[in-house]
């Protein structure tokens, strides 16, 4: 036989030409493969389309951490329990409110940071950051003391304000939130 009717011929004929006995195994659980040289290889079977082999796509796609548990015919689902978010936690006492505004958002994401690695460090805990809106604010001037109405300059400032609560640890140690050295163009209000 040539090479080409070869190709041609069903898997099970082209495994006994080449003296495998496996077809029936190989054809069974979907597995696809190439004789090499011109020989297109043959279509894959997907596991549902072999007489109930495998598992349904719906399970294969479901997340790791969802499961099912069936009671009585219904299956419920269960998932892993949320964190609780710090301010419901730890009492209101407790907070330091840091409200931080620079015209750079770069500056107050450093600063952001700092806290962040501060409270890792000493064991304190860190709630945010929020994000107020951005105030901007816009003044025009004419160019010259007597220059044209519609020769003019425009300036604008812009304000960025981000709330962060630090909790600090309970055995103390809030000297440790003063001593850090924040951003030069961040201004931060302690509450």
């Amino acid at each position: 036989m040539i090479q080409g009717e070869i190709g041609r011929l069903a898997i099970p004929a082209r495994l006994a030409l080449l003296g495998v006995f496996a077809a029936a195994v190989i054809t069974m659980h979907g597995v696809a493969f190439s004789m090499g040289g011109t020989t297109p290889a043959p279509r894959v079977l997907a596991p549902t389309m072999i007489a109930g082999i495998g598992h349904s796509p719906a399970s294969v796609r479901r997340a790791p951490n969802v499961e099912l548990a069936a009671i009585g015919k219904l299956p419920v689902r269960q998932w892993e329990p949320t964190k609780k978010p710090l301010s419901e936690r730890r009492l209101p006492e407790d907070r330091v409110r840091i409200k931080m505004s620079s015209a750079f958002p770069m500056e107050l994401m450093e600063c952001v940071e700092v806290l962040q690695d501060l409270a890792d460090s000493t064991g304190a805990e860190v709630e945010g950051p929020i994000v107020m809106p951005m105030k901007r604010k816009t003044w025009v001037i004419n160019r010259a003391p007597k220059g044209h109405k519609r020769s003019k300059i425009k300036y604008q400032m812009q304000d960025h304000t981000w709330i962060m609560d630090y909790y600090p640890p309970i055995g103390g140690g809030l000297d440790a939130l003063v001593q850090v050295r924040m951003p030069n163009g961040v201004s931060i209000k302690i509450e």
